[in-house]
């Protein structure tokens, strides 16, 4: 037995928000913290996640000696590094939620639901891992992992609430340095006869990263913690956002051919929902002839319906005689998703024609539009508004919104 296991939970987290301290290695100027964007990161990522969590007993070995699953593949998806002279020593996959949802809906859906109905946006922390030699010096590596996750998922993702699934004993501690708070029953880890989790979740409103106390309400956590949250570090590289951005997809077609379809069998083994999830992604995102060298001809032999652009964007939206300001949450050639501010009353008809101004990396666009469904709170995954549809395609949009999506992969 440990002998953190032997002190007393209240001791412990007393000493977690009072007493501790990062040592002087976490100002080491060789760590760099940033997305992984190459072969070899990826693979020495997800193979290192792969080993942690067997040697925990999460999960079996997978065939491929790597730890992904179905939402790897999504443009909703980062997997976050820390080198130590440029060799990977630590790892964590973050998810944004999307149409396909998070890994842990399949348990906590209904909570994660109520924060989608209170328009909650979500991203779900779904794995992390430090190499060995790293693992005990002082949590370093872990809590600069955890501080990358918090900026961009708060600054760039747009997120505002965090969500995760952690061993059991490691509850106080997120909950003592963060603060993380416990949501819903404890899971028992399906491949160990030991290891059981929790689900727990964090508001990100309650973080202001631009001062030293960086959590806006006074919460009773480590003040150490908090002015480390807030110093600016240059070691940690974060993407160039675009006005209206908030995906930052780093899986290029050719790290999807070479870790899905060449190195492992991955693409093969999806599940048939998940795989049409897939094809329905990147039949536009990339093309129908690089789509078929990975899947095959016969696989994507369907109309297939087209995947809008995640985005962020200010709109104008004229409807009967009025001006609304309001927001596009997502957009492709054909429509959008206009999301309608909760003090806005209005009252719609199917195939309503209205008009619609925004701007898109620059580029100003009025265009005439109808209104081909409203969701009022039957759909979760989506805000309270209306899905448009515009009066003709307009291809230049969705080059636009790709290259905005795909400029780090480039």
């Amino acid at each position: 037995m440990s002998i953190r296991k032997m002190i007393p939970k209240d001791l412990y987290s007393f000493f977690l928000k009072k007493k501790f301290s990062p040592s002087s290695f976490i100002d080491n100027k060789n760590i760099k913290i940033k997305m992984a964007t190459t072969k070899e990161e990826f693979e020495t990522g997800l193979k290192l996640l792969h080993d942690c969590y067997i040697s925990k007993k999460y999960m079996t070995p997978d065939p491929t000696g790597y730890f992904f699953n179905s939402f790897a593949l999504l443009p909703e998806t980062n997997l976050i590094i820390a080198t130590f002279n440029d060799k990977v020593i630590g790892a964590v996959y973050l998810y944004k939620d999307s149409y396909l949802g998070l890994p842990s809906d399949k348990y906590y859906g209904k909570i994660n639901d109520f924060y989608r109905k209170s328009e909650g946006k979500l991203a779900e922390i779904s794995a992390i891992a430090v190499h060995d030699s790293f693992r005990n010096k002082d949590q370093s590596i872990f809590l600069l992992l955890m501080k990358y996750v918090l900026i961009f998922s708060k600054q760039f993702l747009q997120v505002t609430r965090l969500i995760l699934n952690v061993d059991m004993e490691n509850q106080v501690f997120y909950e003592s340095l963060w603060p993380f708070e416990r949501r819903g029953g404890i899971l028992k880890y399906p491949h160990s006869a030991t290891a059981f989790s929790v689900f727990m979740g964090l508001d990100l409103a309650k973080i202001n990263l631009n001062r030293r106390n960086f959590l806006d309400l006074n919460l009773n956590t480590n003040l150490n913690i908090q002015s480390f949250i807030a110093k600016r570090d240059e070691r940690l590289k974060f993407p160039v956002r675009n006005q209206g951005q908030v995906l930052f997809p780093t899986l290029s077609y050719d790290l999807i051919q070479h870790l899905f379809n060449r190195k492992t069998d991955f693409l093969n083994r999806l599940k048939k929902n998940d795989s049409m999830f897939f094809n329905e992604i990147y039949y536009h995102l990339f093309d129908r002839d690089r789509l078929e060298k990975l899947v095959g001809a016969e696989k994507i032999n369907y109309i297939i319906r087209k995947y809008r652009v995640p985005v962020d964007l200010f709109a104008v939206l004229k409807i009967d005689g009025r001006d609304i300001l309001t927001k596009i949450t997502d957009i492709s050639s054909d429509g959008c998703f206009v999301k309608i501010p909760n003090n806005q009353k209005l009252t719609t008809m199917h195939e309503q024609d209205v008009s619609l101004k925004f701007k898109l990396q620059g580029k100003s666009f009025t265009i005439e539009s109808r209104i081909i469904w409203e969701n009022k709170g039957q759909s979760p995954k989506s805000p309270k508004g209306f899905g448009i549809e515009f009066e003709n395609k307009i291809p230049e949009i969705y080059e636009l919104a790709k290259d905005m999506l795909y400029s780090i992969a480039k």
